[in-house]
Parts: structure tokens; sequence; C-alpha cells
């Protein structure tokens, strides 16, 4: 005889299938809740969280956010389970993805406005993601984590939160190389945005204006270096076309402002956003900029 918890995955794992070929904005709702019920029996040996997420992917296309929500906290009961239980040989590469699954949520609840749902599941993939960092793949999901946690932080307006978590971003992917240097591109630009912020909300603090303008400008430079050698990659082009504006609007910033040098950042960020006039991205930088540049004239 087929044990029970077999038959439920094997049960789960056919509606999974079946699932994946009916159409993004599917209203069964029904047929995807019974495949969550029978990955929920099927125990501990069954992986769930593919079949969560071909319903999560279908109540995303509906925009069901209630049960999108319901969906993830079972979602994640079901993956501490796995880890919990797991044998010490698979415990690693549980968590790795479970870590993963975490970031998923978590995004999820950020988009949807539910910021203190987001940090929970960030801090809860961190706990993790710090666990590891024996390579650089795990330095650079170490350094996205604590990036993305603060950038809800910021957003919650915990701003000295919001630095430490973007210091612990940048420290684990600061000497980073191949793949890595481009994550490392977005914690330089955020830390010097976190630290902008810090000073715009509390008032004038020099040192943290000088730090924050001396990793925009390192942003902009390894930007440069990247796109040099990505020429086809228009995000990244984009990125780096941000991390210019960004430099020139903490030049910007009082009590020391440097008119000329902003000028000059400007300037470089325009020329680094011709290539993508037409881009829709494109066009909302060209509105920041062209913003600052009316402030410069001032």
């Amino acid at each position: 005889m087929v044990p029970v918890a077999e038959l439920h995955a094997a049960v789960a794992e056919t509606l999974r299938r079946a699932l994946s070929l009916l159409p993004a904005k599917s209203d069964d709702v029904p047929l995807h809740l019974e495949a969550v019920r029978h990955a929920e029996a099927a125990g501990l040996g069954f992986d769930a969280a593919p079949v969560f997420a071909w319903v999560i992917e279908a109540a995303v296309a509906r925009s069901d956010a209630a049960l999108v929500k319901s969906l993830d906290e079972r979602m994640l009961v079901s993956v501490e389970a796995r880890v919990k239980n797991a044998e010490p040989q698979a415990a690693d590469e549980l968590r790795r993805l479970a870590s993963n699954r975490y970031m998923q949520a978590a995004a999820r609840s950020e988009r949807a406005g539910d910021l203190s749902g987001a940090e929970a599941r960030y801090r809860r993939a961190l706990v993790w993601r710090r666990a590891f960092g024996l390579t650089e793949e795990q330095q650079r999901d170490h350094g996205r984590a604590a990036t993305a946690l603060g950038t809800v932080l910021s957003a919650s307006g915990r701003h000295e939160a919001a630095i430490d978590a973007h210091r612990e971003g940048l420290l684990a992917v600061g000497g980073a190389r191949g793949e890595a240097r481009r994550t490392l591109l977005t914690a330089l630009g955020n830390l010097a945005q976190a630290l902008a912020r810090e000073v715009a909300a509390e008032g004038t603090d020099g040192a943290r204006l000088k730090e924050a303008r001396a990793l925009a400008a390192r942003a902009a430079v390894l930007g440069e270096s990247l796109a040099q050698e990505r020429p086809q990659d228009d995000e990244l082009g984009l990125a780096v076309v941000g991390a210019h504006l960004r430099w020139a609007r903490l030049l910007r910033m009082e009590p020391s402002a440097d008119r000329a040098a902003a000028r000059a950042e400007l300037e470089a960020a325009r020329k680094a956003l011709r290539p993508y006039a037409r881009d829709k991205a494109a066009i909302e930088l060209e509105a920041h900029l062209t913003s600052l540049e009316a402030e410069l004239r001032q």
C-alpha cells in the first residue's frame, strides 16, 4: 500500500503541473487551494514550496492581496518545518532555499505596502544568509538581503537602522569581483542615499555628508566600469545614470554645496542617459535631471 503522504505528494505535484498549463490569471481558486492542501498534507519529505509558488503567482496575477498574504504565511510555515527537521547533510541547502523563499515573500509584502511584514521576512532571510558567506554567490546573497532590509527601513523613516543594514550589505560584498560587483554597485548607492536621508531628516552632519559623497563617487566610477564591460545591459546603463544623479544631488546639498562639481555630474548623467532616451525609466530619470538642473540655476 502506498503511504498516504506519498499520495498527497503525487496529487499536489499533478495539480502543480496542471496549474502551470492554465492562464496566468486563472480564477480557478478551488483548484489552487486544493493543490496547497495536498502539498501541506504530503509531509516534510515533500518540497511544497514550488506548489505554493505557482498558486501565489496566480493570486498575484489576479491582484488577490489577501490570498497572497495567506499563502505566503502558509508557505513559510512549511519552509520552516522542513529546515527544522532536515538531515544535517541537507540542512545548509534547505536554509539557502528557505532564505530565497523569505526574500520573495518579503518583496511581495513590500510591493503590497506591508512594510512591517516585509521587514520581518527580510530579517529572517538575513539570519540564514549571515551563516554562509563562503562563496562569492553567498556573499552577494547576504548583501542583497541586508540592502533590501535597509530599503524597507528607510521607507519606514528609520534612518539609523537603515544605515546599519546598508553598511552590513556593503561589508558583505565589499571585496566583490565578477557578477557580485553589480550588488556592490547597489550597496554603495543605497548606503549613500540612506546617509543623505538621515542628514536631511536630522540636520547638518558634515561627516556623514562627506561619507555619502565618497560612496556615491565610488558607485559612479564602478558603474561606468561595469557599463563598459556590458554595453548591451540597458538596466545597468540606467543604473549608471542613477549613480551620477545621486552624486550630483549630494554635491548640491548644503552646507558645503559644490555647484560646479554637481553640474559636471549632471552632465555625466545626461551623457550616460542618451542611448536610452525612449525608455520609460529613462524618461523618469530625465525628469529628475531637469529638476536638479533647475535647482542648480537658482
